[in-house]
Order: structure tokens, then C-alpha cells, then sequence
């Protein structure tokens, strides 16, 4: 996928067509890190008079541009807050454990093939 696919990739998750919606994105790229955001939302107008965007989606928009543009050795903070926010309105949570993929193997036991002697010498 590429940057100008993704509002065609994520608008594929959303109900309703695109007209119907309005839509706010942005991307970032730290070293080698990429990120992506969008929001969309009903579109807000009404008889061709655009109203203003609902209240969550701008504070949403600023929570994400803020924590775009701290530096990096303000993560540690920001990691520790957003952790104490999430015990305080989600509720403690673990992690599920990983699962190990079964591992189905059919083997015939059998004899032995030659292999062909090999010697590597030092250089």
C-alpha cells in the first residue's frame, strides 16, 4: 500500500460511501518510522452550510498531532500517563499469552542419504 492509497484502504473499513463522510488525515515519518493517521466522520453540512466538526473528533485530532510532535525523550512520560489514563477509564488488562502455532510435521523414517564430503579451508 502506499501513502496515497491509504484513505482508499481505510474508507474500505467505514459504512457509507465517501461523500458522505468527511475525512482528515495526515502522515509522519521519524527515521525509520512511519505513521499514518485518519479520522472520518458523518460529513457536517446541512443545506450547504458547513458546520463545524464534532467536539470529540478536534480533541482527537489535537490529542494525536500533540503526541506527533513531543520529542522523543518525552515518550517515557508519555507512556507512563497514557498507561495510568488507561488503568483509569479502560481498567487494568494483560495481555493475552501468545500462542505457539501448532505444529503439524509428517516425517518418514527411513535411511540414511549420502551426503558429499565438504572441507573449507581457512583463508
Amino acid at each position: 500500500m502506499t501513502i496515497s492509497g491509504l484513505p482508499s484502504y481505510i474508507s474500505s473499513y467505514l459504512p457509507g460511501s465517501g461523500s458522505e463522510r468527511t475525512s482528515v488525515a495526515w502522515t509522519e515519518s521519524n527515521g525509520p518510522v512511519f505513521g499514518a493517521h485518519m479520522y472520518t466522520f458523518q460529513a457536517q453540512e446541512t443545506q450547504g452550510t458547513p458546520q463545524a466538526a464534532p467536539i470529540d473528533a478536534i480533541e482527537r485530532f489535537y490529542c494525536h498531532a500533540l503526541i506527533s510532535a513531543l520529542p522523543e525523550e518525552a515518550l517515557p512520560d508519555l507512556i507512563e500517563t497514557l498507561h495510568d489514563l488507561e488503568i483509569q477509564f479502560l481498567g487494568p488488562r494483560s495481555l493475552p499469552e501468545p500462542v505457539a502455532p501448532a505444529l503439524n510435521l509428517r516425517v518418514r523414517i527411513g535411511k540414511a542419504a549420502p551426503r558429499p564430503e565438504f572441507n573449507a579451508d581457512r583463508e
